[in-house]
């Protein structure tokens, strides 16, 4: 597994487990074509502020849309956005553009990932929340998974340390 690959385990079991639409905030490699392969026939909708990566894999194109925001954009559009999220993956550009995203999500959605979480001060925003890095590898970026509507200590995920509050 590479560093910028380690969110997929708490990432993939979340999805595994839930029935509802996928919002996924930031494109990639380790993350878009896998949650579209996972997520089959479940609406998804990958937003970024990056145009190259928000239309990268737009040939995505079934239950799965695409949208480019210029970073100013991106605040009106989470505080606009009023869909009840299943899942909701959190890796923006920038430490400001997450934290209101993670803000405005953990109000509305089943459960946000936070991938890097580690420097950020996420978990004040969810009661059930749990902090993961990935086994023999600690150096690598730590995600954190939360809820304000569902105990996440249901997630039995392997590979990973999970960080007991």
């Amino acid at each position: 597994m590479i560093p910028e690959a380690s969110h997929q385990p708490i990432l993939f079991e979340v999805i595994k487990n839930t029935k509802g639409s996928i919002l996924e905030l930031g494109a990639g490699e380790s993350s878009t074509r896998q949650i579209h392969k996972l997520a089959k026939g479940r609406e998804i909708l990958t937003i970024d502020d990056n145009q190259e990566w928000a239309f990268m894999y737009s040939g995505l194109k079934e239950n799965h849309r695409f949208i480019y925001l210029k970073p100013s954009e991106l605040y009106n559009y989470f505080k606009d956005d009023k869909n009840n999220w299943s899942v909701v993956l959190v890796d923006l550009s920038t430490s400001d553009e997450r934290m209101i995203a993670i803000q405005n999500y953990s109000i509305t959605s089943d459960y946000v990932i936070v991938h890097d979480s580690q420097s950020l001060n996420v978990a004040q925003f969810f009661k059930y929340w749990r902090q993961f890095s990935i086994k023999d590898h600690s150096d690598y970026p730590q995600t954190l998974l939360g809820s304000n509507y569902n105990d996440v200590s249901r997630f039995n995920i392997k590979g990973v340390i999970d960080y007991i509050r």
